[in-house]
Parts: C-alpha cells; sequence; structure tokens
C-alpha cells in the first residue's frame, strides 16, 4: 500500500511538472550586432536606462534555440543585490558565441527580448566556455520570465 502511495505521488509530481511547463511564457531572446551610428539596413532601437540609441543590424546571431539552461541568481552589488540571468548555451550555441565574440572584438552585441534591448555591451573579448551572464534594471519576476522563457523555443 505504501509502495502504491509513494509512486502515486511521483506520478502527480511528475505531471504536474509537466502541465507547469506547458503553461509556460515564451520569451523570444536575440543577440544581434549593432553600430553607434545609423546605416542602411539598420534598425534603431533605445536601450533601456539611458539616452543611449543603438542601430542593429538585420542578422540574428544566437537565440532561444542555442540556449541550453537559464536560471536567475542573486549578485551583491556593494549593498545591493540585484537578480542576474545566467545562461548555458547549447554546444553549437557556445561555438557561435565564441565566434560572433572573438569576430567581433570592439563592436556592439545587442540582447534583444520580446522586440526590445534588454542591454547592449561592448564585446571586450571572446566569450568562451558556452556560458554567459545578462545584468540590467529587472525585477526578480522579470528576471525569472526571461529565465524560464529563455531555453529552446
Amino acid at each position: 500500500m505504501m509502495n502504491r502511495v509513494a509512486l502515486a505521488l511521483v506520478i502527480v509530481g511528475f505531471l504536474g511538472c509537466c502541465f507547469a511547463q506547458e503553461k509556460k511564457e515564451t520569451v523570444s531572446v536575440q543577440f544581434r550586432l549593432g553600430e553607434t551610428e545609423p546605416g542602411p539596413g539598420l534598425k534603431e532601437m533605445s536601450v533601456p536606462g539611458s539616452d543611449r540609441k543603438v542601430y542593429l543590424h538585420e542578422r540574428v546571431e544566437l537565440s532561444n534555440e542555442d540556449i541550453a539552461s537559464a536560471s536567475v541568481r542573486m549578485r551583491e552589488n556593494g549593498p545591493i543585490k540585484e537578480p542576474i540571468i545566467e545562461m548555458t548555451f547549447t554546444e553549437e550555441g557556445g561555438e557561435m558565441l565564441r565566434r560572433v565574440t572573438r569576430e567581433n572584438t570592439g563592436k556592439i552585441l545587442a540582447i534583444v527580448v520580446d522586440g526590445k534591448v534588454l542591454t547592449a555591451p561592448v564585446i571586450a573579448s571572446p566569450i568562451g566556455g558556452g556560458k554567459c551572464v545578462i545584468t540590467g534594471s529587472f525585477t526578480m519576476d522579470e528576471a525569472k520570465r526571461i529565465a524560464d522563457g529563455l531555453c529552446g523555443k
């Protein structure tokens, strides 16, 4: 009897997980190269938290399909704790990230979420290891929504 109850709880828990995942909100993420000046074929977008504009190339360098997992953790920034999103890329996505950042060091790589620029940093050096972190001025709920919806869509 005890084994049947334990098995039933496992099945209920598993089904609950599956149904919860089905209801997960999809988030669209794109990594796109950008410029500081307008030009032909570039799309003007605003960078949040500043008066800065960025001009994005049409080509999407990386997207949801290249992300294997994403999670939120808190980072201490002096006396302030802020949510950050940690992403692990698929093997192919990690190679693409390394190539893009190696070939475009010193250029802008914008991260666009749901059609809006989340951040647009300048690539300081190639990013290897298949992982990266997104920081920004978002709430814990926003960070969780983004992380939960990033993978493989």
